[in-house]
């Protein structure tokens, strides 16, 4: 398990995230954690992106109009990060399907091995690591394969290919708590999260399923503090 807090520094365009999210810049600095009213009214602050999806509703609409159909064929890459998780990952790549989350400037997402990365998008013209947290998935028996991250209070919290959920503190990326959650399914087969985790009040139910996609699912509750008590429901 590795743990990297980045000083300032530039990073080369290697390609593998570009960004243009400075369209937003805050005029303001404040200091919030995620909680249940600041999600549900995820859409009222459209400077941020707090849920995979947008909001509960998963509409993955955003109210800002500084970027239209208008003058969409004028945007150009501004700057790029480049992002670990690239081995073994067979000829196709990682399957790193996801959206970043971005809470006051501050952006959140993740490679296909579950690294957790902490990214200072504030300034237009670069983006600068802030920390770099590895869980250690080991990479023999998984898939390089993530979903997505979910922010509640002051943690991160993210489903792992290896069958985890973990919580990250958000100001250093430090690991609060590690928990395996997925299990063989009745096939013999270990199960695999093919979705993001959900924030709901002081729960984050995270979904997952087998590994060969079956349409049988398993949500769980893992508690957002400390991973004593976790339980999951099997449907």
């Amino acid at each position: 398990m590795r743990h990297f807090v980045g000083k300032p520094l530039r990073l080369a365009a290697l390609g593998v995230l570009a960004l243009a999210l400075a369209a937003a810049t805050l005029t303001a600095q404040y200091n919030m954690t995620v909680n249940k009213d600041r999600l549900l009214n995820a859409q009222n602050e459209p400077q941020n992106w707090l849920m995979m999806n947008g909001d509960y509703a998963a509409t993955r609409y955003s109210k800002l109009s500084q970027i239209n159909r208008e003058n969409v064929k004028n945007l150009r890459m501004v700057w790029a990060l480049a992002l670990g998780g690239l081995q073994d990952v067979g000829q196709n790549g990682p399957e790193n399907e996801l959206n970043p989350l971005v809470d006051n400037g501050f952006m959140y997402t993740s490679d296909g091995w579950g690294t957790i990365y902490k990214i200072d998008a504030r300034d237009p013209n670069r983006g600068q690591l802030v920390w770099v947290t590895d869980p250690g998935v080991k990479h023999q028996g998984n898939f390089p394969r993530t979903r997505g991250v979910a922010l509640w209070e002051d943690l991160v919290i993210a489903n792992l290919p290896d069958g985890r959920v973990i919580a990250i503190k958000r100001d250093t990326g430090e690991i609060l708590w590690d928990k395996m959650v997925a299990a063989a399914n009745e096939f013999g087969t270990k199960e695999r999260f093919v979705t993001a985790p959900i924030p709901v009040a002081r729960t984050s139910p995270c979904s997952g399923a087998p590994a060969l996609r079956s349409r049988r699912s398993r949500p769980c509750r893992t508690p957002s503090r400390s991973a004593r008590g976790i339980w999951s429901v099997h449907g």
